[in-house]
């Protein structure tokens, strides 16, 4: 089914681009519609829906529940949660592949307005594709120092849990180590035979930054999916570099390690 879905996306994807190259000269018209409305009408009448904003430019605004590049489909996804926010994946929003630097800043939190083309799809929450970034509040993540990371936690570990858990931090610094993806070979046996092997690979890299103390260490976490431009990005970082990384401060002290974890990393431009 997921499979299904990611390649119906890429068909589309390449279709609304080369329909694009048209609307050049002849834009469809924009239907404002609220994240709300959209995620109801889906949910109640599927093929409804999808004739109705047929032809059309959707805008939609809402707050980010979700800003990544690590999907199946390759491309940046943004998903938007309803006004409650008691559905945290309400509508997902695909941008071109090549449009990572409009959505890297984002994060959990920030309200943004995006118009997108609404695609059909077997899953219960509407998708945008071809999206673009109309306008974005101002980043609820915090600005934070290497050194106050380190001093904060080694104050106070519980006090600095409390302020920084879950909260989006700006970290800029020198790498001190890189730990790259790594890749395993998995065996299966068959009658104590070699039938089938493959190989997995974690889409990760793990950035630790220089600080003066050795004790305890700040660690920026970046996933992209495959061979996709994030992983190109990462893979050009070398120790001694000064990077500015966005990410989600969710482990303090992970795996019994004195270290504090962005997850969700995004490397920055400037």
């Amino acid at each position: 089914m997921r499979r299904r879905i990611v390649g119906r996306i890429l068909c589309l994807s390449v279709l609304a681009s080369l329909a694009g190259c048209g609307a050049r000269t002849n834009p469809l018209p924009i239907a404002v519609v609220s994240v709300q409305t959209l995620t109801t009408e889906w949910r109640a009448q599927r093929k409804q829906t999808l004739d109705k904003y047929k032809g059309n430019i959707l805008e939609i605004s809402g707050t980010i529940s979700l800003a990544t590049n690590d999907t199946s489909a390759l491309l940046p996804l943004v998903s938007l949660a309803d006004a409650e926010a008691k559905n945290r994946s309400a509508v997902k929003c695909y941008f071109s592949g090549t449009d990572w630097a409009a959505i890297q800043r984002l994060c959990e939190g920030q309200k943004i307005t995006v118009r997108g083309q609404l695609i059909d799809s077997d899953g219960s929450e509407p998708m945008l594709l071809n999206c673009q970034l109309q306008e974005a509040e101002d980043s609820p993540a915090l600005e934070a120092t290497i050194a106050g990371l380190i001093e904060e936690y080694k104050s106070d570990e519980k006090k600095m849990a409390e302020k920084y858990d879950s909260h989006w931090l700006l970290v800029e610094g020198f790498v001190a180590e890189i730990e790259r993806p790594k890749v395993k070979k998995i065996e299966v046996k068959e009658n104590q035979q070699i039938v089938e092997s493959e190989v997995e690979n974690e889409h990760c890299y793990r950035f630790y930054f220089k600080s003066d103390d050795d004790a305890a260490r700040v660690c920026a976490v970046c996933c992209g999916y495959q061979n996709d431009d994030v992983l190109k990005k990462c893979a050009l970082v070398r120790v001694g570099q000064k990077i500015k990384v966005l990410g989600r401060c969710d482990r303090i002290e992970w795996h019994e390690k004195k270290r504090v974890e962005l997850t969700q990393g995004r490397l920055l431009d400037n």
